[in-house]
């Protein structure tokens, strides 16, 4: 190789050299950002609020509430259907025609709805009549109930598949059960007597009922100790003990107190007053003879 070739390579080194140390030093002086489209898009973008708390939302119906309510509501003895409307209503019947949805039932409290406004279609007038409540027949049904079945202090009516209650507080809408939080009595149901079942309604309604004679005082809950499981109301006093009337003919309607007569024996709180308290009674006029069940 020739001397001047040489030279000729040497110096296109050189230029080669020199564009690389160029090119180096405007990327270092920041001429690439001129080249190069940068995006400030994200940049001017504006803050991101978060949605608002749902407490603070204002819930806006866009849809007309249904009239369907739970179908235990309805008062006893009474059937739950829905119109062609889509209305809940019950039924004092069981023979719904299931094809028009009505009811064959008749009378004012034929038909019932569980909510207030819906035109009563049997209406012969202007249509500008509605259905009676379903909650207000109940309440009149129990209270028609309580006056011969409740005590005073338990005066709301429940009617049970199998027997009933009285609650001290008023009944939930369909009248089937006390409001939580009552107190209440229960009605007796098979095998149950007022003298197993002292926290019984009739056996509170007995007890409403009862005045002991002067200087005796009421045991609710007496222990018949011949008797196991089995109690009675008693009136305790100084010169001794006596059973209300009306305990005895309930008690003796079940088999209790039978091998007394209870028009001339002493335990009869009757006979107790005339002896002691009233002396219209001597010693060869009563029975002092003491039930075997005590």
């Amino acid at each position: 190789m020739q001397i001047w070739q040489i030279c000729l390579i040497v110096g296109a080194i050189g230029i080669i050299f020199v564009l690389l140390i160029s090119i180096s030093t405007g990327i270092g002086n920041g001429n690439l950002a001129h080249s190069i489209k940068v995006d400030n898009t994200c940049a001017n973008t504006k803050k991101v609020e978060l949605p608002p708390r749902r407490s603070a939302v204002q819930d806006v119906a866009s849809y007309k509430l249904s009239n369907l309510q739970p179908p235990d509501n309805c008062p006893n003895n009474y059937t739950f259907f829905t119109d062609l409307e889509g209305n809940s209503l019950c039924c004092a019947s069981s023979n719904i025609n299931v094809f028009e949805r009505t009811c064959t039932a008749k009378g004012k409290e034929g038909v019932c709805a569980l909510v207030p406004g819906i035109i009563d279609t049997r209406d012969e007038s202007d249509g500008s009549k509605t259905y009676p409540l379903c909650h207000d027949i109940a309440v009149q049904h129990q209270l028609r109930n309580s006056g011969s079945l409740c005590p005073a202090r338990y005066k709301y009516h429940v009617t049970l598949p199998d027997s009933y209650k009285c609650c001290d507080g008023h009944v939930n809408p369909g009248a089937s059960d006390c409001n939580s939080g009552s107190k209440f009595c229960g009605g007796l149901k098979g095998g149950q007597t007022v003298f197993n079942t002292p926290d019984s309604c009739e056996n509170v309604v007995l007890l409403e009922s009862i005045d002991c004679p002067v200087n005796t005082h009421l045991i609710s809950d007496f222990k018949l100790p011949k008797k196991a499981g089995s109690s009675c109301p008693i009136c305790i006093g100084a010169k001794g003990n006596c059973i209300p009337r009306k305990v005895i003919e309930a008690a003796q309607k079940v088999g209790l107190f039978a091998d007394i007569d209870i028009n001339t024996n002493i335990m009869n709180c009757d006979v107790y007053d005339k002896y002691y308290n009233d002396r219209v009674l001597s010693d060869s006029q009563i029975q002092v003879k003491i039930s075997q069940d005590l």
